[in-house]
């Protein structure tokens, strides 16, 4: 005879799609359906296509609030990210290839007011339109950042 337990509502899965239409597997508790957390409560999903995976908390079925990680597969960060009805609003994303970049985002760039430090110890400080930086700025840039050539 096969017997069934009660289901662990914690732990139900399900696939989501992010703003962009990727596909993501969720596993946390759901309401009416969907993928939903309560205040201060943590659900994982796991982007199908490469791996990415985000913590934090989901409303409505889409990733939701403040304080959540993402954690890319080729080793980024994303952290304190703020999401608003699974749209990037701001964090912290830690790059292996460009650097660190603290502040806002618009369609998953760098875009509003932020701070761009470079893995060589450059820092840019000031406005960035669709992940260029733009405008006036506040530069610090290493001593020992530059080439020298003998001719």
């Amino acid at each position: 005879m096969l017997t069934w337990g009660k289901p662990d509502p914690k732990k139900c899965e399900l696939v989501i799609e992010d703003c962009d239409g990727e596909a993501w597997e969720y596993i946390g508790p759901l309401v009416k359906f969907r993928a939903e957390t309560a205040h201060k409560e943590r659900a994982v999903a796991t982007k199908i296509s490469t791996g990415d995976k985000y913590t934090g908390q989901f409303r409505k079925g889409k990733f939701h609030d403040f304080h959540t990680t993402l954690e890319f597969a080729n080793g980024d960060r994303l952290e304190r990210a703020w999401y608003e009805a699974g749209v990037l609003i701001s964090g912290k994303k830690e790059s292996k290839t460009t650097g660190t970049y603290d502040g806002k985002f618009k369609n998953n760039k760098y875009h509003g007011r932020g701070m761009l430090t470079m893995n060589n110890g450059d820092e840019y400080e000031g406005q960035f339109v669709a992940g260029q930086k733009h405008g006036m700025f506040r530069t610090k840039l290493q001593a020992n950042n530059f080439d020298e050539k003998e001719d």
